[in-house]
């Protein structure tokens, strides 16, 4: 079958024509030129009723001339006018800059490139027109039109498209090989992300049209809540304390994304229940919660539309101007309520319901519990999960008259349809283009760096913020860097992936640590891969950075390599929560950790309330094989799922932290075996001390295979001893400097003579800590407390002043 191209043989092309007789000078001209006589004649016989009538024929006309082409030459649904012509498998506005010059694929795809939506794609993948015209024009300048648009009918399948749009011949232009590939390559992304765009785009397009006022969807918009308060009755009363939120709502835009669509069914068979129909909707803040009441209004009136029924009201409660303007708040509210009774089906939203009910009296109370007995009045509270545990559920019986609905976060892919219908209806107010790599960007480092609140709440919020910052800066663009600065101002951690002081950290991470740390080369190379890992975002993200468990024997480094990491990773050493695991050695230490699970005392957990506050950090878990089996099931569930509920059903999210376990375990297992096999192998000597930790019970293979690591930490050699003493040695000179400002100078051989007495492969650098103490800290004090050295002096310690 001959296929042939040719734009003028379609029906766009026909609507094209029209409207630029009918828009344009001419047809202009012509009314004019008819209409004035007729209008100078009425004028002089002041007969202004026939002018009236005459413009709004003139008018209704217009309008019924823009609807018949619209519906039936600009409408994509309609059926093709012919098989053999390519060009009307396009979308008229594909067309819209066609003409019969249009010879060759390049001439068409720069047509293509000139209209709205092609712009928009090229906007989002953060590519500018004209690179691209110059890039295709030696691929496609010699191609007919025809081939390229038999390569994108084979895409109309995958975009679920009746038409060719401006977006599937972009992607289908990048799917070729050579130059367009390198180009998508350099722009950071993949055909799936392009493809994405291109579906959004296509939503944009259908959703985000805005109706001509003319237009049958924007007369109905403008004229659609008149006359409502006449079939429905009035009720001033309730009307001064609350918002109508159903009023209007099918006509406020097209709703496409919609989460929690379960508990949305869920919620509207609780109300159509005659009793035990009242909601409260619980939920950690930025879940969901107001979208999710405004979709069941949505859902509740196009129900009701389609099927003829009375309108149900979805009332929000407006608690300060009850509360607080209302003389008798609990008459008022009864009166207004009883009146809603006879009116009809009525939903009253409370917003902070535990705050409501704290704050109103028990007159308030009594009248609130009254009605969610009612059958023509429903109740829906929503209460955060912390205020439901601490201010609802204490009270059984009110709790008891609600079917609780909580609304989990919604995961990262669920959450960027939400961020881009967002986007969208922001994107004309703030003038900004925002590229779909932000986007991307936006969800990935919210998910990671910011702890407050949770999806999609706060991937909305960090857009808006983002964009003001961008504007700030006077930035046309939203771009990933934009977004990973101001994720560093929010994180308050630099981010930025041009930061060389983090790439150099990174990169020096070994090294750095190592100058902390004497010997343990394994244990320190294995944490800081994990660290580089991280750092560059390749690490499991649902999961805390890296996660190890350090065993061998007391002084050998293991709290001291915690220390190190701490401040190389976060930048100072204070970024450690350390727990003695000794004082969680019953089962009541599960309290302590994540805070009382009884409502009628609540009390926040040490752990989550640390891990809330200071996000990146390093944990330590001093001696684990001291703590409760309870409270190691706690710890698994840390390793496992990056997070931990609390007591009032706050989730903790310990993605951000590297956890670190030590213990004394095995210890003297490890002793006799090196003491026995000094020259095994490490693998091998592993394997051996973890299947006697399995075979003695100390801990089980599920607890072991948790971790990322299993490291073992070996007892100090001699050689490796000196270096300790010479470390600790330098930290205390460091400190008599800063403290007291007398210099102490150490004498290689007094250094050796320490290390001889500290030294102890049984309780490794602590013995050498206590040596230090008993013999140059003492020497020192002694120094002082005779008078004999004053700030500004320096002391030259030996080995004979120490009397060793």
């Amino acid at each position: 079958m001959y296929v042939h191209f040719d734009p003028t043989a379609t029906r766009a092309f026909t609507a094209r024509i029209l409207r630029r007789f009918i828009g344009g000078p001419l047809a202009l001209i012509a009314v004019i030129l008819v209409s004035l006589p007729v209008l100078m004649q009425e004028i002089r016989d002041q007969n202004i009723t026939h002018i009236a009538v005459a413009v709004f024929v003139l008018v209704f006309t217009g309008i019924i001339i823009q609807t018949f082409i619209a519906d039936m030459l600009e409408n994509n649904d309609r059926k093709p006018l012919s098989k053999n012509n390519a060009a009307c498998l396009l979308t008229f506005d594909a067309l819209r800059y066609m003409s019969t010059r249009t010879r060759t694929a390049y001439e068409f795809m720069d047509a293509i490139l000139r209209t709205n939506r092609a712009a928009f794609v090229l906007n989002e993948m953060g590519l500018e027109k004209n690179r691209l015209a110059t890039l295709m024009k030696p691929e496609l300048e010699n191609e007919k039109i025809v081939l390229i648009l038999g390569e994108a009918s084979a895409n109309m399948e995958r975009f679920s498209a009746k038409r060719i749009d401006a977006g599937i011949l972009i992607f289908t232009l990048f799917q070729r090989k050579g130059v367009m590939e390198d180009l998508l390559n350099s722009l950071g992304m993949s055909l799936s992300d392009l493809e994405m765009i291109v579906k959004w785009e296509q939503y944009h397009s259908a959703v985000w049209r805005h109706d001509k006022w003319w237009s049958p969807g924007g007369l109905v918009r403008i004229f659609s809540g008149v006359g409502q308060g006449w079939v429905t009755g009035f009720n001033d009363d309730l009307d001064t304390i609350t918002k109508d939120l159903s009023q209007n709502i099918l006509y406020q835009g097209k709703k496409k994304v919609t989460i929690h669509l379960d508990k949305i069914k869920d919620a509207l068979q609780i109300l159509e229940r005659k009793s035990q129909h009242n909601i409260i909707v619980t939920g950690d803040e930025g879940s969901g919660k107001e979208s999710f009441i405004k979709n069941i209004a949505y859902q509740l009136r196009l129900a009701e539309s389609k099927n003829g029924y009375q309108y149900t009201h979805v009332l929000v409660l407006q608690a300060e101007d009850l509360l607080s303007g209302a003389k008798d708040p609990d008459k008022f509210m009864l009166s207004a309520l009883k009146r809603a009774e006879k009116q009809g089906r009525y939903i009253l939203i409370i917003q902070n319901l535990g705050l409501f009910i704290e704050s109103g009296d028990a007159a308030v109370r009594g009248v609130l519990g009254k009605f969610l007995q009612s059958p023509k009045i429903n109740i829906i509270g929503i209460a955060n999960t912390r205020d439901y545990h601490s201010r609802i559920k204490i009270d059984s019986a009110l709790d008891a008259q609600f079917e609780k609905i909580t609304l989990e976060p919604t995961s990262a892919p669920d959450t960027m349809p939400v961020l881009m219908e967002e986007y969208f209806s922001i994107q004309d107010k703030e003038k900004a283009h925002v590229t779909y790599k932000a986007l991307k960007a936006i969800v990935e480092l919210a998910d990671r760096y910011i702890q407050k609140g949770s999806f999609p709440g706060k991937a909305i919020d960090l857009l808006h913020d983002t964009v003001s910052y961008a504007k700030t800066n006077k930035s046309a663009y939203v771009t990933e860097e934009i977004v990973r600065e101001m994720v560093s101002v929010r994180a308050k951690m630099d981010i930025s992936k041009e930061s060389n002081t983090q790439r150099e950290a990174l990169q020096n991470l070994e090294s750095s640590m190592q100058e902390m740390i004497v010997g343990q080369h394994h244990a320190i190379t294995a944490v800081s891969n994990a660290l580089k890992r991280a750092g560059v975002d390749i690490s499991t993200k649902d999961k805390p950075i890296g996660t190890f468990l350090f065993l061998g024997p007391t002084g050998v480094g293991k709290t001291q390599t915690a220390k190190a990491l701490a401040k190389a990773y976060f930048g100072k050493a204070d970024a450690m929560i350390r727990l003695d695991m000794n004082e969680y050695s019953n089962e009541d230490s599960v309290n302590a950790i994540i805070g009382s699970t009884d409502p009628r005392y609540p009390s926040e957990g040490f752990l989550t309330r640390q891990v809330q506050d200071k996000p990146f950090s390093l944990i330590l878990l001093d001696e684990i094989e001291k703590a409760d089996k309870k409270v190691l099931n706690l710890f698994l569930q840390i390793l496992d799922e990056g997070h931990l509920i609390d007591g009032q059903g706050v989730k903790t999210n310990f993605r951000n932290t590297i956890i670190i376990a030590t213990s004394n375990a095995g210890a003297q297992f490890i002793s006799t075996l090196i003491k026995e096999k000094k020259d095994a192998d490490k693998s091998a000597f592993k394997k051996l001390l973890l299947d006697e930790l399995i075979k003695t019970g100390s801990y089980s293979p599920e607890f072991l295979n948790r971790f990322d690591d299993v490291i073992l930490y070996y007892p100090l050699t001699k050689d490796e001893t000196v270096k300790v003493a010479s470390l600790m040695v330098k930290f205390v000179i460091k400190n008599i400097l800063e403290e007291k400002g007398i210099a102490i100078q150490v004498e290689d051989d007094a250094v050796a003579a320490i290390a001889d007495k500290g030294y102890s492969p049984e309780f490794g650098a602590r013995e050498m800590k206590r040596a230090i103490t008993d013999t140059l800290e003492t020497y020192v004090a002694d120094q002082f407390l005779t008078g004999d050295i004053k700030r500004g002096d320096t002391v030259v310690v030996t080995k004979q002043g120490l009397g060793l």
